[in-house]
């Protein structure tokens, strides 16, 4: 029984998804919309924030790529500070504090990269070991 029933639902559920596709009389049609139409909540992000964290125990600096923020500010870099460091604490198994200082906010991409680089720099020359969290 189970075995017809699923079959069934395999069958008739790609035609449904067909049928529900056509466009109606009502329906825009993708050439329709100018290019310049954009919805109101894919602003384009003010900013960009990176967060970076040391374990002075184990010598190991745990860095965030750059991830585009809306609305910036220091509700923003402490809410993704914290968020980021929970992230840290959980993959890696420690208690790292500091949250509220852990991001930078940077306008766009080339400060972000260059400030970045230089944070990974210093690091490096402290001999701490770099790691990427990647976009937390």
């Amino acid at each position: 029984m189970r075995k017809a029933v699923l079959l069934a639902v395999c069958v008739f559920l790609p035609v449904g998804m067909a049928a529900a596709q056509e466009a109606g009389p009502g329906d825009i049609a993708p050439g329709d919309i100018a290019s310049g139409d954009v919805a109101p909540d894919a602003a384009p992000p003010k900013a960009l924030l990176w967060c970076s964290v040391t374990d002075a125990s184990g010598k190991r600096m745990f860095i965030s790529d750059p991830v585009p923020v809306r609305a910036g500010g220091h509700l923003a870099r402490w809410n993704a500070g914290a968020r980021f460091v929970a992230v840290v604490n959980a993959r890696y198994t420690l208690t790292l504090r500091g949250g509220e200082h852990a991001c930078h906010e940077v306008p766009d991409r080339t400060h972000a990269v260059k400030a970045r680089g230089a944070a990974e720099m210093a690091a490096r020359r402290k001999e701490e070991k770099v790691i990427v969290v990647g976009a937390y």
